[in-house]
């Protein structure tokens, strides 16, 4: 039988190992040595250590559809905090996440994000979290990719919900390549509100074509198309996640 009582310390866990790669990301950044080559290595082992934590089964689809040797902004449904770690070990190449305002303001945990190049997202700001959004993309001349949920917050019941405006915005403004992902499963592993971490849950992210804007210039209309395509592809990508998942065996 579950306990929760171990979920709870699989929780505490997963902190104690946030801390850890947090610590010398700050001391870095304090003393000027921090770098991106540094910061990609700290959030690679970061996030496979969580992964192990909650001895998630992770299977992926759909690489072949991207290159790798290119930048993209990443689009994934957004179901649990663990769909961070999720995205890391399923891209398996430099990626940071737009990340909102409130995770800057926790002790250590956010000094440790900007000194990574994580994009500060304040959801209250219209022109600051525009601003922000606009200075992510400065990462992709240095080989990063940018993560954002296009639904802004976590998923209640692990169903996609309605898009927000930012990320398409910057898509056609900086002509960004989408590259949709759809995860399944996370969900399962810490649903929101709780902090009951499960064990052995499977997860699925596939990978679905990137969408390059066909616009050339922003507008109300070119934003609307590109985010009824974006939205189509992912949901799209979560059926296929969500289908591996049912079609593979239990391990």
């Amino acid at each position: 039988m579950r306990s929760e009582a171990e979920g709870f310390f699989r929780a505490l866990r997963s902190a104690y190992e946030t801390v850890l790669i947090c610590g010398p990301t700050v001391v870095d950044a304090a003393r000027h040595t921090m770098t991106m080559d540094r910061a990609d290595e700290r959030l690679e082992l970061w996030s496979r250590r969580l992964l192990s934590v909650a001895e998630i089964q992770l299977t992926v689809s759909g690489r072949e559809n991207y290159d790798p040797s290119k930048s993209y902004l990443l689009m994934s449904n957004h179901a649990s905090h663990f769909d961070v770690p999720v995205i890391f070990q399923a891209y398996k190449r430099p990626v940071r996440m737009v990340a909102k305002k409130e995770l800057f303001a926790i002790p250590l945990f956010g000094s440790a994000m900007r000194a990574a190049g994580f994009p500060e997202l304040d959801r209250k700001d219209r022109k600051k979290a525009i601003a922000a959004l606009d200075a992510g993309t400065a990462l992709f001349a240095q080989g990063i990719s940018l993560w954002i949920a296009p639904e802004g917050t976590r998923s209640r019941d692990g169903e996609m919900g309605s898009f927000k405006k930012g990320g398409f915005v910057l898509a056609l403004e900086h002509q960004l390549e989408i590259l949709p992902v759809g995860l399944a499963g996370t969900h399962d592993v810490l649903v929101p509100g709780t902090v009951d971490v499960r064990k052995g849950v499977r997860v699925h992210a596939h990978f679905a074509a990137p969408i390059a804007p066909t616009a050339r210039e922003y507008s109300t209309e070119a934003r609307d198309a590109l985010m009824a395509r974006v939205e189509r592809s992912l949901k799209d990508a979560l059926a296929e996640a969500r289908n591996s998942l049912r079609a593979s065996p239990n391990r």
